[in-house]
């Protein structure tokens, strides 16, 4: 794992960038946490002390990386040279994408500097409105189970679109683990759907939620959703992700009582050419 003192590092300067431009980085700091302290997936760049920050996020045979600059030492080339850092780890990828917040002029400074282009958005949702309605009976969530990992891999493959490999090793280096917790959902005693609470000290963030295409339409998600929400602490926030192409699950998540509140810009990479 990481040191204190490097996830400190960084926690600071996201607070700094954060503050200065005004909009969340997605820095998936609870992957970061977890992660064994010879990963080569962290680059650090230092004047004193932390300037520059890239990480790499592994999903199978496909890598995210995002990062941050401090303000005061933009225009200096610290990000890049930190993306050079990085090549030997992910030159061996399927797929590179590169995310940030949708208004940051320098990520797309950035991009234009690099063989990449526009993949898709992302929005953050949040709950503000938290309905009152009952969920359907019939449906449970069950902590997942290592039994329960075919499954898991075919949902991601119908609804996600991943390969059988990918969905395969996404999920054995993502089974429960601290502060998240994979569920089943269980719809008149069948096993039909998945989704992961991240649990954080002010925060509850949904991830990977997929109901099997033969049970959608039955207000089955909605349902799930309802009960997510009703059963968080009310001190919690309630947080999720979804592409802004979407218009099926925007319309669900807004149904529910979740607005948009944030913006992220994906592009990916022509690693041929890197």
């Amino acid at each position: 794992m990481l040191t204190n003192r490097k996830m400190n590092e960084i926690i600071a300067l996201k607070e700094i960038c954060e503050g200065k431009d005004g909009y969340n980085l997605k820095l998936n700091l609870e992957m970061v946490s977890s992660r064994k302290s010879d990963n080569k997936l962290d680059y650090f760049a230092y004047e004193e002390e932390l300037v520059g920050y890239l990480g790499l996020y592994r999903f199978g045979k496909k890598f995210e990386l995002c990062g941050m600059v401090h303000p005061n030492h933009r225009k200096k080339g610290i990000f890049t040279r930190l993306f050079n850092q990085a090549r030997q780890t992910f030159l061996d990828a399927e797929e590179l994408l590169f995310n940030f917040p949708a208004a940051s002029d320098s990520g797309k400074a950035f991009t234009e500097s690099q063989p990449c282009q526009y993949a898709f958005t992302e929005f953050e949702m949040k709950c503000t409105q938290r309905t009152r309605s009952q969920p359907k009976e019939k449906i449970l969530l069950l902590e997942a189970k290592n039994d329960d990992l075919s499954l898991i891999q075919k949902l991601d493959v119908l609804c996600f679109n991943l390969s059988e490999e990918d969905a395969y090793l996404m999920n054995q280096e993502r089974m429960n683990t601290p502060e998240n917790t994979l569920y089943t959902i269980c719809y008149e005693d069948k096993k039909i759907g998945k989704v992961r609470l991240q649990r954080l000290s002010t925060e509850t963030w949904i991830y990977g939620f997929a109901i099997h295409p033969e049970y959608q339409g039955k207000g089955i998600g909605r349902s799930v959703l309802t009960h997510i929400a009703n059963s968080e602490g009310q001190d919690k926030s309630i947080h999720l992700e979804v592409e802004a192409n979407n218009e099926h699950a925007l319309r669900l998540y807004k149904d529910v009582g979740f607005e948009i509140v944030g913006e992220q810009a994906y592009y990916t990479f022509d690693l041929k050419t890197l």
